[in-house]
């Protein structure tokens, strides 16, 4: 969402716009996707992925593959997986961090963005150390938190953490597509802060 004011119109017919203000974007924490980035870091999960590619590249839209081909296919089917037995769940196993209160950590950054209409959404992108992120709506995902893992790792000291009173406000009265109560209590949070270019 915008923390001040900006320009709106209309590109053509009902194409909606707004002018480059600066935006309001949550993140939370996503135990999914937590996970695949240990993925990514696992050098056993990368050696079974790559071979388990390669097997697939060999016999995949081939009518006569060769029996080579075909043998590294079994094998990697065999193995039948491509992720080592640390990260073979669908969890994480790293601690979900909370407020004392037991609900999910909220982290906010402002950026400056302009919206585009793009079907019945209002898309558009930010930047957060060099990296561009989707957000749609408000606060980022439609009235939902992006996800945390979208900033890279190196750059998420660059969020600020969202105190816990205004984070129950949040979690308290928030739906899909809207902000719900929180708006304002959220507009004069990040106004009160000095926020990074």
């Amino acid at each position: 969402m915008f923390i001040r004011k900006t320009s709106s119109g209309y590109y053509r017919g009902t194409e909606q716009r707004s002018g480059r203000g600066q935006y309001l974007a949550l993140f939370s924490w996503n135990d999914y996707k937590a996970l695949d980035e240990q993925r990514a870091h696992c050098l056993e999960c990368r050696a079974l992925s790559a071979e388990y590619a390669a097997a697939i590249v060999g016999v995949q839209g081939i009518d006569d593959p060769t029996p080579a081909a075909i043998e590294a296919y079994k094998r990697a089917c065999t193995i039948g997986r491509t992720r080592c037995d640390a990260h073979a769940g669908i969890r994480s196993g790293l601690p979900v961090p909370v407020y004392p209160n037991g609900k999910g950590k909220l982290w906010a950054a402002v950026r400056s963005c302009a919206l585009r209409q793009c079907g019945h959404f209002m898309m558009g992108q930010i930047r957060i150390g060099g990296k561009s992120i989707t957000v749609s709506g408000p606060i980022g995902h439609d009235g939902l938190p992006l996800d945390l893992q979208c900033v890279p790792l190196a750059q998420r000291a660059r969020l600020v953490e969202v105190p816990e009173h205004i984070a129950a406000i949040y979690w308290s009265d928030n739906g899909h597509n809207t902000i719900g109560s929180a708006g304002d209590t959220l507009r004069d949070w990040a106004l009160s802060l000095d926020w990074e270019a």
